[in-house]
């Protein structure tokens, strides 16, 4: 959380650094268990509440010995340093990152293929960016070829030829962050007729009213009531032409477009000078997770799991204050494709085969925070996250030589399961169409990374370099 005096503590607040006065600092780390973990929510008129979930009605205590850690100091960065690595020791989950090794890729200039093509990207694309780097002077040594690459597919219903996509044929620099065609763009490209003027009201009146609302609002819940009860259908094919979110893995293989990914690899190592190539993949296997139904994820015995928030449950009630769209994300209206963790080493293990066969280094593995709340039935959110990264870990660990960068990654339960693996993105996204968000960007990782320096070593996100912004994103990442 970052405030002055009197600002009141946020809810789910999962780091806390306050300057007592008289030269004090006090550290106070909500800590994660073995099932329950913890956040600090603050009051109105000051004071704190201690907030301890399972995410899991099956898994229930009294007592939670592994809650809160407090600590004082003089100096706030070795107050940090010192804290971390008690906590550590206390849980034995995760180590600190002076206590691992770092990717070697981390030492050379890099390129990531997300902001230039989002999931457009394809192998001519990969080879032009990479060679237009080496005529602009700055040669990539490190790529990473983000979201595209993978063999995804909608929920069977909402599947459409390539072609009908709504973002066929505009570019990727036209579309907003994470590449989504945004509701009001979708309602006017594809919603022409007048028996859709209800859903174009809709459309403007969300961005008018409900998008601008605050959490508990009655526009707030009157949204979500319609979303889950009138136009759920309209919602997730909005999502299945317009973005990527709704889509599943349905082969650990790479898509038509990267059938050859051997060859790419091969030939950007050779002739481009390229030293290190990394991979794209979701800790669920992609946004969705992985459809149960396909006959390339059946092996690993895949359900679908709603998330533990309202309306199928409601043990995690601070996800929804914090981001109230949770509650009409596409995982809420059609739940995740979740291999359960007694498989899931197994389909990391052959993923990351499958990759280092082809030539790829390392791996981003991003949309970490998902799975924080899949955890009904299996122990509640802190036991199924820990399951998940460890698993991940041990595979890169064994098959990647530990090349891995975690992203969307912020849980407690996610970064105090980090034991091996020793790099995560700082921020939220870089949004290209959205000029209030670059400064804010700065300024969340540079207080970020207090936070997570002590855990990994602080990736403060790409941007593109055209962009009006390319400035200021190159001078924080150069002081970085």
């Amino acid at each position: 959380t970052v405030g002055g005096h009197g600002d009141p503590v946020k809810a789910e607040t999962q780091f806390l650094l306050v300057e007592a006065g008289g030269g004090m600092y006090a550290a106070l780390l909500p800590l994660v268990g073995t099932t329950f973990r913890t956040a600090l929510w603050g009051k109105e008129k000051g004071g704190l509440t201690l907030w301890l979930e399972s995410g899991d009605p099956n898994e229930k205590d009294r007592v939670i010995p592994t809650s809160l850690f407090i600590a004082a100091g003089r100096d706030p960065f070795k107050l940090l340093e010192r804290s971390f690595a008690a906590v550590a020791d206390r849980t034995g989950t995760f180590r600190v990152r002076s206590a691992k090794p770092l990717p070697p890729s981390l030492d050379v200039f890099g390129w990531c293929t997300w902001d230039a093509f989002y999931s457009k990207v394809t192998p001519e694309g990969v080879k032009e960016g990479l060679a237009e780097l080496i005529r602009g002077g700055t040669p990539a040594r490190f790529l990473i070829l983000d979201d595209g690459w993978q063999s995804t597919d909608p929920d069977e219903q909402f599947r459409r030829p390539p072609e009908d996509d709504a973002r066929s044929g505009v570019n990727a620099s036209e579309l907003a962050g994470g590449g989504v065609l945004e509701g009001d763009e979708y309602a006017s490209s594809r919603l022409s007729s007048w028996t859709d003027l209800p859903a174009r009201a809709l459309v403007w009146w969300y961005k008018a009213v409900v998008d601008k609302a605050p959490f508990d609002s009655m526009p707030v819940r009157l949204w979500n009531w319609l979303t889950h009860n009138v136009i759920k259908h309209e919602m997730l094919r909005y999502f299945a032409e317009a973005t990527d979110w709704s889509k599943r893995l349905t082969s650990i293989l790479p898509n038509r477009k990267f059938v050859e990914l051997i060859t790419l690899v091969h030939d950007v190592k050779k002739d481009l000078g390229l030293e290190y190539a990394y991979c794209w993949h979701a800790l669920t296997g992609y946004w969705l997770g992985v459809d149960p139904k396909s006959p390339g994820m059946k092996r690993y015995d895949p359900v679908i799991q709603y998330p533990c928030i309202s309306p199928h449950f409601d043990y995690t009630p601070g996800m929804a204050q914090l981001e109230p769209t949770m509650l009409w994300n596409p995982s809420s209206f059609a739940g995740i494709g979740l291999i359960p963790p007694a498989k899931i080493l197994v389909f990391f293990s052959e993923l990351h085969q499958s990759l280092r066969d082809a030539g790829i280094d390392g791996v981003k593995v991003d949309a970490q925070a998902a799975i924080t709340m899949l955890g009904v039935n299996y122990g509640g959110g802190a036991a199924i996250t820990r399951a998940y990264v460890h698993a991940m870990e041990k595979s890169v660990k064994e098959i990647m030589g530990g090349n891995c960068i975690n992203c969307m990654c912020h849980p407690i339960e996610n970064l105090y399961s980090y034991k091996e693996t020793n790099v995560a993105r700082a921020s939220d996204d870089f949004y290209p169409r959205e000029p209030a968000s670059h400064t804010v960007h700065v300024y969340n990782v540079a207080y970020n990374s207090l936070f997570l320096g002590e855990l990994v070593q602080p990736d403060w996100d790409m941007f593109q370099s055209r962009h009006p912004a390319a400035g200021l994103h190159a001078a924080a990442r150069a002081v970085s």
